[in-house]
């Protein structure tokens, strides 16, 4: 009946008996005397009389259909009653596996195509998305094609947005955006609310129960799952179902579910995803095949004996991004060796390329140079048939080709390709194909490296069965099983030789995904999952407004490394705790597109890679740039620690890949836990606030014998307690001197930066630090509050009261302190940053990440006292829920870097040189004589509405906080609306 709340414990009362509440005697969330009246209830009339009569039975109606029923009939009711589960209505979770039986048994007595069975599911699968765009939790785009706009919708999460709206039901008095309301809006409208703003009391009631089915659905979202999932997966085994007047808008509703799901469900995201691939990209790239296929046929056939149109043609065919193997006839076995050598030797400049008859066997023979040393390629083929012809049988190819190695010169060593066009090698044994080209190749002659025997399928390509020998013991033919699947060549484009330092082991993947565990050599303990795949195809998708929408043959080799990835993962627990990971893709066809327009595109792919421990994904490509030839590019995609998103384009790498060392490790184990090592925040910390300015430099600093600051020469990483101090300096236009700031750095990889008298002592020597350069503190706060140990006891206590008192008097004679708060922290660390921070007298601010809280205990423990808890640490102390609104932070950031310019904007208006008493002025382009009460404030980067000739005299609140460019902000830019911020 109710819930009361004593010292932090809640109870909750129930009713003795059973009646109906008459009248409630005290307003909710409101303070009470003990033994003070709360609810009165009326009894029941008589208790004794709800037992009586007959028992009605209610089974029959949640049994299974009744065989010989309408299948369309039992199929909209299945559907009918899935959609109320998604709805949030009173269906039971139990009941959705029954439910989706049912419709499977419908469906099998209707036609795939079936309109009524698809519109039901289409409503389903858009109810599902369109309530999954309200539940995110994150804040930034939903798709990250673009950064954060801090005074935009980006700036909270539509989760925070739809909060608000339960408080209050009104949109105007939240501030809601209206990108949102469009949202709300379409969710509701599955409810049958048109609008926000009822018009009566009917509709408000209306609107109050939908509220409330949206609220239930967003809490049983996880029953939901696995109906949408079932429904994408009978789409996905049916991709041809689709009638073509509903194309569209199903393809609508699974970009949808696909931009909705892809944080908040995963595996919804990528199973939709896949029904995209399946139904919509997967004919258009069948088709473009068959055309590229089909005019390689026609360029076969029209081969012309004059040697430069010959040339040209088949330098048009090498160019093909589709896989052609399978196009060569038997006519056409000379052009094949040709074609396939120059494809696959297209990372080497070959040279006098020949085709000679060897008494009706064509044999190719090549040159190039790498590294000093002359290399002959040889590709010719080989029947293993029994009635094989006498100038095809493996024993007469193999005299012959000994013949030619033989008379080479000591200077020159042979690499012998081999194509199997006929006989038995059956791809389903893959180890006895090997066995058996193994003991057909006999012994190596002396000056033969490398043997690659490829054997055709039928209906194959390039893609076929490739193995490949290297001499072993007495030359015995050995295989190399990293390189089975794939030519040696397609492995050196591939980047497979930067992993000489790695011993390498090949785990299952699907076709044309090469996944590898690698191992250090060295460094045992370096243990990463690499993923290579070429990507043959580049089909561009674009939208309305000409952006692209897709690149499908690129998106699909990308989803197979990273079902390989979480295949491996899922399969071996050791790999599954691998964070270094890597996914390299090698784009075959030359690419025109605009590199500007890249960086949108990756950035739609980026949240697929989530929770693989991926370090960098790598795509190799190459680019025509202005017109001119092609040259390689690496697109690399990564987020380092605290940067969020990053995608750079540079040259390709040509060393192989490092070991990673003792700091790298530790890197790797910060990560693990879900914060970044104390050093990788020091490139972002001597980041010069001028654009393109020269970065500062970093000293550190550690404890002296007497106890003193004084500056360490070290290697990053010797840090000995659980805090890294240290000063930054970096020279500007307005401070050529260089701006001094002292820095204190949490280090969760020592005891989660629990404090003891090691990190109090560093504090208190960053405030003696400040004073001696008259210079404010940054403070990236990490803790697990005070250290709790069998070998310490209040001394601790001692200490952090000592280092408090350092902060307070600090503060209280005019010193700054930021502080930014990176993780988790529990304990004292919060009662310093309040202190620093909060109190009317403070200058400093305090600014927090998505990933950051400050709580006094954690969740689990609230939970086992009974007190007042939250779904998770951020729930009870973090910025979207707590500290922002109550106003204990001042600010937001999306990431540690983006927090790091929030510092220096903030900077730019406080910063103080040492012996002056206020900050220096900023240039600014704004006329001194200007009349702000008549003259437009316009300038690049300002609201032009904020400043109209009618405006009064006084600067609004907007136009301080939009116009940072011509005249300087009068607030940092990213600096939500909402907080309260310094001046």
């Amino acid at each position: 009946m109710a819930v009361v709340e004593s010292m932090k414990l809640e109870t909750a009362l129930r009713a003795p008996v059973g009646g109906r509440v008459r009248e409630v005697l005290v307003a909710p969330n409101t303070q009470v005397e003990g033994g003070t009246k709360l609810v009165r209830l009326e009894p029941e009339a008589d208790p004794g009389s709800a037992g009586t009569g007959e028992r009605t039975d209610f089974s029959a109606l949640s049994g299974p259909p009744v065989a010989g029923s309408d299948p369309a009939a039992m199929a909209a009711d299945a559907l009918t009653s899935l959609r109320y589960l998604v709805l949030g209505y009173d269906i039971d979770e139990r009941d959705a596996q029954p439910l989706l039986a049912a419709l499977d048994a419908a469906r099998a007595g209707l036609s795939p195509a079936d309109p009524g069975v698809l519109a039901r599911e289409t409503a389903v699968l858009s109810i599902f998305a369109d309530l999954c765009a309200l539940s995110r939790n994150r804040r930034g785009p939903e798709d990250e094609t673009q950064q954060v706009d801090p005074a935009g919708e980006e700036a909270r999460n539509p989760q925070e947005h739809l909060y608000a709206f339960l408080r209050s039901r009104d949109a105007d008095a939240e501030g809601l955006p209206e990108s949102f309301r469009e949202k709300l809006r379409r969710a509701l409208a599955h409810y049958g609310v048109p609008d926000l703003q009822p018009a009566d009391r009917v509709a408000r009631g209306a609107l109050d129960s939908a509220l409330y089915r949206m609220f239930l659905a967003h809490r049983r979202a996880t029953a939901a799952v696995p109906v949408v999932l079932d429904m994408l997966q009978w789409r996905l085994q049916h991709p041809d179902s689709l009638p073509a007047e509903a194309r569209d808008g199903y393809q609508r509703t699974l970009d949808r579910l696909v931009t909705a799901t892809q944080l908040r469900h995963p595996v919804v995201g990528g199973v939709a995803r896949q029904v995209r691939y399946t139904c919509f990209d997967a004919p258009l790239i069948a088709a473009e095949r068959a055309a590229g296929q089909a005019a390689v046929r026609a360029e076969l056939d029209s081969l012309s004996p004059e040697p430069t149109v010959r040339a040209a043609q088949i330098a048009r065919i090498v160019t093909a991004a589709e896989p052609i193997l399978d196009v060569f006839g038997e006519r056409h076995h000379a052009a094949m060796l040709e074609v396939m050598t120059r494809r696959f030797y297209r990372v080497r400049p070959l040279s006098d390329v020949q085709v000679e008859d060897r008494g009706g066997r064509p044999l190719l023979t090549a040159r190039y140079e790498q590294d000093g040393t002359s290399h002959l390629v040889l590709a010719t083929t080989v029947h293993t048939a029994p009635d094989a012809p006498a100038w095809g049988e493996p024993m007469a190819v193999q005299s012959d080709l000994r013949r030619l190695i033989a008379a080479l010169p000591p200077e020159r060593t042979a690499l012998l390709d081999l194509y199997v066009i006929a006989g038995d090698a059956p791809d389903a044994d893959q180890e006895r194909s090997a066995e058996k080209i193994r003991s057909m190749l006999g012994r190596l002659p002396d000056r033969l490296v490398r043997v690659a025997v490829a054997v055709r399928r039928p209906h194959g390509d390039e893609r076929s069965n490739w193995f490949t020998f290297v001499p072993g013991i007495d030359r015995r033919p050995v295989e190399d099983r990293t390189l089975r699947g794939v030519h040696p060549m397609v492995a050196d484009r591939l980047g497979l030789w930067r992993l000489s330092g790695f011993e390498l082991t090949r785990l299952a993947a699907p076709i044309d995904v090469h996944l590898f565990r690698a191992v250090g050599r060295k460094v045992p303990d370096d243990k990463r999952l690499i993923a290579l795949s070429d990507v043959r195809e580049l089909t561009v998708l674009r939208d309305e407004q000409g952006r692209i929408r897709a690149l499908p043959q690129l998106e699909q080799v990308l989803d197979s490394c990273l079902d390989a990835l979480r295949s491996a993962r899922a399969a071996d627990r050791t790999d599954a705790r691998l964070d270094w990971n890597r996914v390299l893709l090698y784009v075959w066809p030359v690419v025109d597109v605009p590199l500007d327009e890249l960086d949108a595109v990756v950035r739609v792919l980026a949240p697929r890679t989530a929770g693989l421990g991926l370090e960098q994904v790598l795509v190799q490509f190459r680019h025509t740039g202005d017109g001119g030839e092609p040259r390689e590019h690496l697109l690399r995609m990564s987020r380092p620690p605290g940067a969020g998103l990053t995608v750079q384009v540079t040259e390709p790498p040509t060393h192989p890949l490092r070991e990673l060392d003792g700091y790298a490790q530790k890197v790797i184990r910060a990560r693990r836990r879900g914060a970044v090592y104390p050093y990788e925040l020091v490139p972002m910390l001597v980041r010069n606030p001028d654009r393109g300015g020269a970065p500062g430099t970093f000293t550190e600093y550690d404890l002296g014998p007497d106890g003193a600051p004084a500056v360490v020469e070290r290697a990053p990483g010797g840090n000995t307690a659980n805090i890294v101090l240290g000063t930054v300096t970096t020279r500007t236009r307005r401070h050529p001197e260089g701006m001094t700031r002292v820095v204190l750095i949490g280090d969760p990889t020592k005891a989660l930066g629990a404090l003891a008298e090691p990190e109090c002592a560093r504090v208190l020597a960053a405030i003696e630090l400040a004073r001696r350069f008259d210079a404010p503190v940054e403070w990236f706060a990490v803790s697990a509050g005070a250290k709790i140990a069998m070998d310490s006891g209040v001394e601790n206590m001692d200490w952090i009261a000592r280092a408090l008192r350092g902060i307070v008097e600090f503060t209280q004679a005019g010193g700054e302190i930021n502080v930014v708060v990176t993780g988790i922290n529990v304990g004292a660390q919060p009662y310093w940053n309040a202190e620093a921070t909060m109190l009317m007298h403070t200058k400093g601010i305090l600014v927090m990440t998505p990933d950051s809280a400050m709580v006094l205990t954690g969740k689990q423990s609230l939970d086992y006292s009974g007190g007042v808890s939250a779904e998770d640490n951020f729930g009870i102390g973090g910025y979207d829920r707590i500290m922002g609104p109550n106003g204990q932070a001042q600010y937001w950031a999306p990431d540690l870097s983006g927090a790091v310019d929030v510092l220096l904007a903030h900077y730019a208006h406080t910063y103080r040189a040492p012996g002056e008493r206020f900050p220096r002025p900023a240039p600014t382009a704004d006329p001194v004589d200007r009349d702000i009460a008549d003259s437009p404030h316009t300038g690049p980067g300002c609201d032009s509405r904020a400043s109209a000739r009618s405006s009064p005299p006084t600067r609004s609140a907007r136009s301080r906080s939009t116009c940072g460019r011509c005249c300087g902000p009068w607030r940092t830019p990213t600096t939500p609306p909402w907080s309260a911020g310094s001046t």
